[in-house]
């Protein structure tokens, strides 16, 4: 039976403008929703004082009535770090994560496709506040937040606010969520992979200084930034004494500098 404010996980979180309300953190869901009026994908209808942080729901969602969201239906508390990725159908009111927005939203995205009026890639109807938050523009319409393309979506550089620290929040891995970023709560994250890249220019003579300089992209075509970079060298390439690396403010420049070494230089450790 069809119900309003019907959740993948709970149907509604409770709180008032007095007390703090209920959170749900560390969380998922992945099942079908069905459902009249508030409808979401993780939670149908959040209170006021409520909080949903580090979760993500990938089912579909269908609504019947108003207000239809891939991970919520309604919200009047916060929504931080968390994504949907699921297609979203309704009559009024229907976003990629959220139906209608009376609060915050921060560090969170959506992909899924939507169908219904008054729809958004991000939220359906937003009377609140939108910050660091991202929908696909090839799967929905024009939304609050900031659209991405999915080629755009590969790229952790685009997610700006979202937390790719050493111990991060966010993290990508390219055989989960089609390599769209992805929370490390839930233990499936690659926070460093390497990547190999030809040198566009770059010489070496023997106890001279060699410089190298890289493309923006790996052989491959995958965009990477030059962190903890590591120069390793052949056996019987000489010694090699006070190895130096520079990186360029862009990180697409690397300069090994050593007093004493022979090519051919293998090529450093690099991560996107």
């Amino acid at each position: 039976m069809a119900t309003y404010k019907a959740g993948g996980l709970v149907g509604s979180i409770l709180g008032d403008a007095s007390i703090k309300g209920s959170t749900v953190s560390q969380s998922y869901a992945t099942g079908t929703v069905s459902g009249m009026n508030n409808t979401g994908g993780l939670v149908g209808f959040m209170d006021v004082n409520t909080n949903v942080s580090n979760s993500y729901a990938t089912g579909a969602v269908t609504s019947t009535g108003t207000h239809a969201g891939g991970l919520v239906g309604s919200l009047s508390g916060t929504i931080s770090n968390s994504y949907a990725t699921g297609a979203v159908s309704g009559n009024i009111n229907v976003g990629g994560l959220l139906g209608w927005n009376l609060g915050e939203v921060s560090n969170s995205y959506a992909t899924g496709t939507l169908n219904g009026s008054n729809v958004g890639g991000l939220v359906g109807l937003n009377e609140g506040s939108v910050n660091s938050s991202y929908w696909n523009t090839d799967t929905a319409v024009s939304s609050w937040g900031t659209g991405l393309t999915n080629l755009q979506m590969l790229h952790k550089r685009n997610f700006t606010g979202f937390d790719f620290t050493v111990t991060p929040v966010w993290g990508v891995n390219a055989a989960v969520n089609s390599g769209r970023p992805i929370l490390c709560a839930f233990g499936a994250c690659i926070t460093a992979v390497s990547v190999y890249a030809e040198p566009v220019t770059g010489f070496s003579i023997y106890k001279s200084t060699p410089v190298f300089t890289y493309p923006e992209a790996d052989v491959n075509g995958n965009d990477f930034t030059l962190i903890n970079a590591a120069a390793s060298f052949g056996s019987g390439q000489g010694a090699v004494a006070d190895v130096t690396l520079r990186i360029g403010n862009n990180g697409s420049t690397l300069q090994i500098v050593t007093g004493g070494i022979r090519l051919p230089v293998n090529l450093p450790e690099l991560i996107e």
